[in-house]
C-alpha cells in the first residue's frame, strides 16, 4: 500500500476552507468537492445560471485532475450537489452530459441542499483511478504491448529534455511534487526542472517515446482506416508520433510546430506556448530511419506551409483545440486536407462544443478512444460541391 499523498495546487481554484484539492492513495485519487470559481479571478461573481455553473465546475474537476496527469475519463464515481434540485436538476444533467462518454458514465449520487459555499448553485466531488494501477491483459494495441523498440535520442541536450518533459509531464511520473518544478518553470525558475531532467538524462525521451507508441497503438484502428500517405501534425513537439507514424504507414510528414514563444502556460489561452526545435525534430527522425526528404517542416510564425501537396491526416495531439482555439487552423484545415480526408484533434473540456461546431462545417465528427485528458475527436473531412 503507498500514500495517502496530498495535492494543493496553485493553478487550481483557491480553497474556501481548510482542504485538500486531492488526497490519493494506492491509485485512487478523490478530490474535494469544486465550486464553480474562475481559478484566474477567484473573488469575480459566479457565472449565471445552473448550465454555466456546472461547465465551471467540470473545468475545476478537469484541471486538478490535469495537475496530477489524469482527465475526466478517469473519474469512476461524482457525487454533484445542488441547492435547488426541482428547478435545476434537469439543466445540471444536460450540462454535466456533455463531458463523459455515454458508453463510460461514472457512477453517480446527486442530492439537493439547502446551501452551498460561495452562494454556489452546484459543487460535484468526485473519485478517479490510476489506469497504471488496475490490472489489464497485454495485448495488440495496449500500452504494454507499444515498446517503441530501440531509439536514438543522442541529439537532444538538456534543453530538449526539458521542452520534452514540458510537453509530456508523465515521464515525471517518479518525481514527488512535479507539478511545483513545473509551476515553477512557469513562472520563470528553470532551475529545479532542469536539475531533475539532468538526473533523469535520456531516459525523459525515452519515456516519452513509450507514452506516445502506447497512445499510437490506441487509435491505430481508425489510423490504418485512414492509412494517410501524407500526414500533418500540429503542435508536432519532437515528432515521436510521426516517427511511427513513418514506420506504419511510409508517409511524408509536415512538422508544424510555433517551436520558441515568450508565452509560459499549460491552461487554454488565446495562444499557444511553443517550446520544440522542429531542426532537432527532423534530426530525430533522420537518426531513426526516416529519409530526409520525406519531412518537411512550418513554423507558422515564420511564413506559408510548404507545398507537398494534398493532405490525407492532420494530428493535433494535446495542443490545436486544446490549449488554443481551432481558429488559427481553420484556413490551414479548409485548403490543404483532402475532400475525404481526416483531422485529429484533442478538445478540452468547456471548449468542445463551439469547436464541434466549428469543425462540423468541414465534415463528419466522431469521437476517438485513447485519450483521457480530453475529447479526441476525428473529423472526416465532406467532398466539395
Amino acid at each position: 500500500m503507498t500514500g495517502p499523498v496530498f495535492h494543493l495546487f496553485d493553478a487550481a481554484p483557491r480553497p474556501v476552507a481548510p482542504f485538500s484539492h486531492a488526497v490519493e492513495a494506492d491509485g485512487w485519487v478523490i478530490l474535494t468537492g469544486q465550486m464553480p470559481t474562475d481559478p484566474a479571478a477567484p473573488d469575480a461573481s459566479l457565472p449565471d445560471g445552473i448550465a454555466a455553473q456546472t461547465e465551471q465546475v467540470i473545468a475545476n474537476l478537469a484541471l486538478v485532475l490535469g495537475e496530477l496527469g489524469l482527465g475526466l475519463d478517469h473519474i469512476v464515481q461524482c457525487r454533484c450537489f445542488l441547492t435547488d434540485f426541482e428547478r435545476d436538476y434537469a439543466a445540471f444533467n444536460e450540462a454535466y452530459a456533455r463531458h463523459f462518454p455515454f458508453d463510460r458514465l461514472p457512477a453517480r449520487t446527486t442530492v439537493g441542499v439547502t446551501a452551498l459555499a460561495v452562494g454556489a448553485l452546484v459543487e460535484i466531488d468526485c473519485i478517479a483511478r490510476r489506469p497504471d494501477a488496475l490490472p489489464k491483459p497485454v495485448a495488440a494495441g495496449s500500452a504494454e504491448a507499444a515498446d517503441p523498440g530501440p531509439l536514438d535520442v543522442s541529439m537532444f541536450d538538456t534543453e530538449d529534455l526539458v521542452n520534452i518533459a514540458l510537453q509530456r509531464s508523465g515521464v515525471l511520473h517518479d518525481t514527488p511534487a512535479a507539478g511545483k518544478l513545473i509551476r515553477a518553470w512557469e513562472a520563470g525558475d528553470r532551475g529545479p526542472l532542469e536539475a531533475r531532467v539532468a538526473e533523469i538524462g535520456p531516459e525523459v525521451a525515452l519515456r516519452a517515446a513509450r507514452i506516445i507508441s502506447a497512445e499510437f497503438a490506441a487509435i491505430t484502428e481508425t489510423l490504418d482506416r485512414l492509412a494517410p500517405k501524407r500526414l500533418a501534425d500540429i503542435g508536432c513537439g519532437y515528432a515521436f508520433f510521426d516517427l511511427f507514424a513513418h514506420r506504419r504507414y511510409g508517409c511524408d510528414l509536415l512538422l508544424i510546430d510555433i517551436e520558441a514563444t515568450e508565452h509560459r502556460h499549460f491552461g487554454f489561452q488565446t495562444e499557444g506556448a511553443g517550446y520544440t526545435s522542429l531542426a532537432k525534430a527532423r534530426e530525430f527522425l533522420v537518426a531513426n530511419g526516416v529519409p530526409e526528404d520525406r519531412i518537411h517542416l512550418w513554423n507558422p510564425d515564420h511564413g506559408d506551409p510548404p507545398e507537398i501537396g494534398p493532405i490525407d491526416l492532420a494530428v493535433s495531439f494535446l495542443s490545436c483545440g486544446f490549449h488554443f482555439p481551432i481558429d488559427m487552423y481553420l484556413p490551414f484545415f479548409r485548403l490543404a486536407i483532402r475532400p475525404g480526408g481526416g483531422i485529429i484533434l484533442d478538445l478540452r473540456a468547456g471548449q468542445t462544443r463551439e469547436a464541434i461546431a466549428q469543425l462540423s462545417e468541414l465534415g463528419t465528427v466522431s469521437k476517438v478512444p485513447g485519450q483521457d485528458r480530453a475529447r479526441r475527436v476525428l473529423v472526416e473531412k465532406r467532398a466539395t460541391k
